[in-house]
């Protein structure tokens, strides 16, 4: 299954991850990811793996993971890698591993915001328009002309942390 998100309308065409009826499943998993979030977005740091961002050689791997974006759910029951390239000799690069919530495709995906190669490096800007394309951010990852990767986290937590009374 890999990637999956939900609740979409299903008077579409059918694209995307429209379903012709939603299951209990998909109302179960929807309500275990909305049970204890604050807002609109986050990760639920608590299901499966957390979507953690790791470093590899070349690459980050992202874990299993669950998240609300933009108010939709969206699981990723499969770990993924994303290819990470080198900058040019003398240069850094700063990108972002994110996940973007398209309301034209119907989806939420994991999707590399790759940013501009420099001596200075600078993050690229996540786009969060509602209801349209909304973006937030799993990690920052560093890459040196030498191929070195560093991996900031930048996941926020979904769950509410606040004490119940």
């Amino acid at each position: 299954m890999a990637e999956t998100s939900g609740f979409w309308t299903t008077s579409g065409a059918g694209t995307g991850d429209q379903v012709a009826s939603y299951t209990q499943a998909h109302h179960s998993l929807a309500l275990t990811l909305a049970a204890g979030a604050r807002s609109l977005d986050g990760v639920a740091t608590g299901y499966l793996n957390g979507l953690a961002v790791t470093a590899g050689t070349g690459k980050v791997t992202v874990a299993t993971g669950g998240a609300l974006v933009d108010g939709k759910w969206y699981k990723s029951d499969a770990p993924a890698d994303v290819t990470i390239t080198t900058p040019s000799a003398g240069t850094e690069r700063i990108d972002r591993v994110v996940l973007r919530t398209s309301w034209s495709a119907f989806t939420v995906r994991r999707v590399l915001l790759t940013g501009t190669a420099s001596s200075n490096p600078t993050v690229p800007a996540l786009t969060q328009t509602r209801g349209a394309t909304y973006e937030i951010s799993l990690a920052q990852v560093r890459v040196t002309s030498a191929g070195v990767i560093t991996v900031t986290d930048e996941r926020y937590p979904a769950e509410n942390t606040q004490t119940m009374p």
